[in-house]
């Protein structure tokens, strides 16, 4: 605070002193209306409480108190000849930076201020000493200017502190520091770190070499003040240069002075010279751009510093503090060089790169993009360097398809694949069924180029597929169709689809579709699973074909499977197609025919309009089987009743599914109600046990069947709050105890499905807990219902995994063999009596899986029973060249014996009887040998012709055996086996046995 606050404060007391009672506009001062502007709003409140005391006197107003005694704005004004003689005795006892000359000076200054000019406190009028006796002097006198001194100012504000105190000196001091390093151009923060400090003493070091710079070298200016002195009062001078130069000779103290001044100025010339040629000696020519900018500006303000430091100290500082900062630029300039010539070279590695696939580079781009980020925030040259190598190596292992980038490539393929499904809206399966085997055959990729080729190939598939079945667009049907290609195994599904795309082009929208969906099945099927499916549906029109027609059928259905083998599958899908028309011409049209029709349309109905998926999923699954048993169905009143009890099971599941979805929003809404009851409560202890039993029924509700039951639940819960907080009142220990005891039974029950008896023991004790009346009866009743609980829970697992056991089981429709069923029902067996013999619910789940495995390996190991009859059927049907009405009768009729048999020794039996037919009518014939199925030939046996005729003549289906066993059979064996080790070795009887075996 310099002139700027003087001129304020005289403005101030101008407004109110130089015409009472009369307003000064704003236009009568312009000079000074910019210094208000730049006044802070203290100083601002200040010359308000000035103008107004002076306003005031001017109106004639006594400044004294109700007492006639001085007022507090005048007291200080008392003291200042205190301030002097505490100056003055300071000058007297010797060490002080002023002379006598300065505290004259500065009392003559406190005398030259106006009565009128009292300041509102001891700060404002010491900010404005401070700011003001070395620039104005007395009357704007400067040859009466105390020459500036840090030491002066710290001595002046001593004598005030002596005087005031500290507390009401302080904010004087804050003002002048303030105003002294504003001038200086330091920033608000690093003034506010100085005038934040608390005490006068902290303010003055912290700001110290501040204010130094400011006002100038004390000790310098003290020294030419005293060489003025000793020319006028030398007794007055010798004393002050004692003082301060430690030479107490009076005259000649000047002289002394004034030696001792010259050789500092020479040493501290030299010392700047010196600190100016190490500077500039440090080469900054290698900076560049904003740095170099910097540097040259940073070095033209520290040489003007250290020309202008007023001791070797400050300017030793300086240059340390140059050569520290310019090192830094210079060390920053090297790391971002070299960081500019990481990120060229890395650059320059990807551009060069050559990626097989899009999606490697682009893999490869994600690690480029974090290593340029990362080398950019890298703070040495070691670390810029270590992400260049190690961005290269990762960005190389994408290149060579290394360590994990297959599978983030087959990730990221299967999400994209994902993306493209989820844009379909229909609820359609198709879609699915192609991304199921597009992500099969992404697993299954070793390159990345497969990669991209299945999922750009399936990604046109799903997009295709989205425009026919969302868009309805029969176009696209066929392109799905003719793109399926692209994820087919199969060498011979491109020209089977372009012929189902053509035909999918020229048919109406639902037939199209319909060759869409049989398509997708098609591609993902191996050969002989497409021939099986064709078959499969070529006997479920033969099973629909007239009474009277069943022979032209079956003679159709013959020649079409015949004509299927060994030929591409475009031709077996043409053989399909052709036999399908041929069989529908001969399929019956009767009442029962046109009634399942009808049928299976009211079925596929009963699942439109259902949006939940389990629920759907549910609805189709008795659709599904509803449909199967319709085939069986020989009357129309037995096909009403398969539909009628199907919508009712729809029914049934749709409206359990509504009432679960009712009773799980009635369970939110009382465990809420549940949670309201302890809301309130404040006792924190309390709220804790409370809240047991409250979590205690809100596991109760999550378990209930019924409103009914949440009701019940609710209810004890509020008497259970309210007892127990009656109960806390009295014996906070049993309370306690007792909500413990129900969590813990709650927790019980935690992650188990439970039965109705172990939910009604653990209810039980709860209640019983509840009403117990001492901790000991409590823990017994707990203990109890644990014990009883862990039994029963023990018997329900026993229960519940025999009950899946059994699940394993075949049914009554199983193919499996019976050697299989026996060995499946005794492993089932097995594991029940292991599942009774343990408590432990791991153990439990143990034997279960193991019993799972052994099924299913047994099943899978198993010799099918339709694979027994299809084989079967072949042989039978390649058995005899002879190719007439009673041949075709046996085939026809066996085939329906074979297909008919319920064990893999049935239809051994059967295809022996139909061979002895054969080789009779062949004999008849003049044929003395049958072609087998492996293209050899076989010779009828007279025995088998003997047991033939024997079932011919008993015209009944009853089981014959053509086959000897025993003893002599099996000697016979041994014995060709015996002579063929003879004739061709070991070697070739082990191959014979093979073979043998085999057949």
């Amino acid at each position: 605070m310099k002139k700027r606050y003087v001129n304020a404060l005289l403005l101030g007391m101008s407004l109110c002193v130089a015409a009472p009672g009369t307003a000064v506009s704003a236009s009568e001062i312009p000079a000074q209306e910019s210094a208000v502007e730049d006044t802070s709003d203290a100083e601002l409140e200040a010359i308000m409480r000035e103008a107004e005391a002076a306003a005031a006197g001017a109106d004639g107003t006594e400044e004294s108190g109700s007492d006639g005694s001085a007022t507090e704005e005048t007291k200080y004004a008392a003291k200042l000849t205190e301030v002097v003689e505490t100056l003055e005795q300071k000058v007297s006892a010797g060490g002080s930076a002023m002379s006598k000359e300065d505290v004259s000076i500065l009392k003559s200054f406190f005398e030259s201020i106006s009565p009128e000019d009292n300041f509102a406190t001891v700060s404002d009028f010491l900010s404005f000493v401070l700011s003001s006796y070395s620039d104005q002097g007395i009357d704007g006198d400067d040859s009466h200017v105390i020459k500036p001194s840090l030491d002066k100012v710290k001595e002046i504000t001593g004598a005030f502190v002596s005087v005031y105190g500290e507390t009401d000196v302080i904010a004087g001091v804050k003002g002048y520091v303030q105003d002294k390093l504003g001038d200086l151009s330091l920033s608000e923060e690093e003034i506010k770190k100085i005038t934040d400090l608390d005490s006068i003493d902290s303010i003055f070091d912290a700001a110290k070499d501040y204010l130094q710079k400011a006002e100038g070298d004390g000790d310098g200016s003290d020294g030419d003040n005293s060489g003025d002195n000793n020319g006028s009062d030398g007794d007055n001078s010798g004393d002050n240069n004692g003082d301060n130069n430690g030479d107490n000779n009076g005259g000649n103290s000047g002289d002394n002075s004034g030696d001792n001044s010259g050789d500092t100025d020479e040493a501290l010339k030299e010392a700047t010279e010196d600190a100016i040629k190490e500077i500039e000696a440090i080469d900054i020519s290698s900076l560049t751009g904003e740095r170099k900018e910097a540097a040259e500006k940073y070095l033209a303000e520290v040489k003007e510093k250290i020309t202008n430091a007023s001791s070797a100290e400050d300017i030793e500082v300086l240059s340390a503090e140059a050569s520290a900062t310019l090192e830094s630029l210079l060390a920053q300039e090297t790391i971002e060089s070299q960081r500019t010539a990481a990120k060229e070279a890395l650059k320059e590695f990807f551009d060069g790169a050559k990626f097989e696939t899009d999606e490697l580079k682009a893999v490869a781009q994600e690690i480029y993009d974090s290593a340029m980020e990362a080398i950019g925030q890298a703070d040495s040259i070691e670390k810029i360097n270590d992400e260049l190598d190690s961005a290269k190596e990762d960005i190389q292992n994408v290149i060579d398809q290394k360590d994990g980038v297959l599978d983030t490539l087959k990730e990221n393929a299967k999400k994209n694949i994902d993306e493209a499904r989820d844009a379909i809206q229909t609820e359609s399966q198709l879609p699915d069924e192609v991304v199921a085997m597009a992500k099969e055959q992404i697993d299954a990729a070793d390159s990345a180029k497969t990669i991209q080729s299945i999922k750009t190939v399936s990604k046109e598939i799903l997009a295709n597929m989205k425009s026919a079945l969302d868009e309805k667009s029969k176009s696209s049907v066929s392109d799905t169709i003719s793109s399926l290609r692209g994820i087919s195994l199969n060498k011979d599904d491109p020209d089977l689809l372009v012929y189902m795309a053509e035909k999918a082009s020229a048919a109406e929208y639902a037939d199209a579709c319909t060759l869409m969906e049989a398509a997708v099945e098609y591609v993902s099927l191996s050969d002989a699973d497409f021939k099986d499916v064709l078959v499969d549906d070529m006997k479920d029109v033969l099973a629909d074909a007239k009474e009277d027609k069943a022979e032209d059928a079956q003679k159709i259905f013959d020649e079409a499977v015949s004509s299927m083998k060994d030929v591409s599958r475009l031709n077996t899908y043409k053989v399909y197609e052709n036999a399908m028309t041929e069989l529908g011409k001969l399929k019956a049209t009767d009442e029962v025919s046109a009634a399942k029709k009808e049928a299976e349309a009211s079925l596929d109905k009963l699942v439109e309009g259902i949006t939940d998926k389990t629920v759907k999923a549910k609805a189709e699954d008795i659709v599904a089987k509803a449909k199967e048993s319709l085939k069986d169905a020989k009357t129309v009143e037995e096909i009403n009743k398969i539909v009628e009890d199907a919508a009712g099971k729809v029914e049934k599941v749709k409206k359990e599914a509504s009432d679960a979805e009712k009773l799980e929003k009635k369970k939110k809404t009382y465990q809420a109600k549940l949670d309201n009851l302890v809301k309130n409560v404040t006792d924190s202890e309390l709220k804790t046990t409370l809240s047991k039993i409250v979590d205690s029924a809100k596991a109760d509700i999550s378990n209930a069947t019924s409103e009914e039951q949440m009701n019940e639940i609710l209810t004890k819960a509020k008497n259970d709050i309210k007892n127990t907080t009656v109960e806390y009142s009295k014996n906070k220990a049993l309370a306690t105890k007792k909500a413990q005891l129900i969590e813990k039974l709650t927790s019980l029950a935690d992650g188990k499905s439970l039965s109705s008896e172990a939910l009604s023991i653990i209810s039980q004790a709860k209640t019983d807990i509840m009403d117990a009346s001492t901790s000991e009866d409590a823990v017994s009743i707990y203990n109890t219902a644990v014990a009883s609980f862990k039994e029963t829970y023990v018997n329900d697992l026993h229960t519940s995994y025999k009950e899946k056991l059994d699940a394993l089981a075949p049914d009554a429709s199983s193919t499996l063999d019976d050697t299989t069923k026996a060995k499946i029902n005794d492993t089932i067996t097995k594991a029940k009596e292991n599942i009774d013999k343990t408590s432990s619910e791991d153990a439990m789940k143990q034997i279960y899986d193991q019993a799972e495995k052994s099924v299913s390996l047994l099943k899978e190991n198993s010799s099918s029973l339709d694979k027994v009859k299809e084989d079967a059927i072949n042989e039978l049907k390649n058995y005899t060249t002879l190719n007439t009405e009673s041949v075709q009768k046996v085939i026809s009729a066996y085939t329906n014996k074979i297909q008919s048999a319920t064990s893999e020794d049935q239809v051994k039996q059967y295809l022996s009887d139909a061979k002895g037919l054969l080789d009779k009518l062949n004999a008849a014939a003049g044929i003395t040998s049958s072609t087998d199925q492996n293209g050899g030939t076989s010779t009828g046996s007279t025995a088998s012709g003997t047991d033939v005729q024997s079932a011919s003549k008993k015209g009944d289906d009853t089981p014959t055996s053509s086959v000897k066993t025993g003893d002599e059979n099996g000697f016979n064996i041994i014995a060709s086996v015996a002579a063929l080790i003879v004739g061709i070795g070991a070697v070739g009887a082990l191959i014979y046995m093979k073979f043998f075996k085999k057949k």
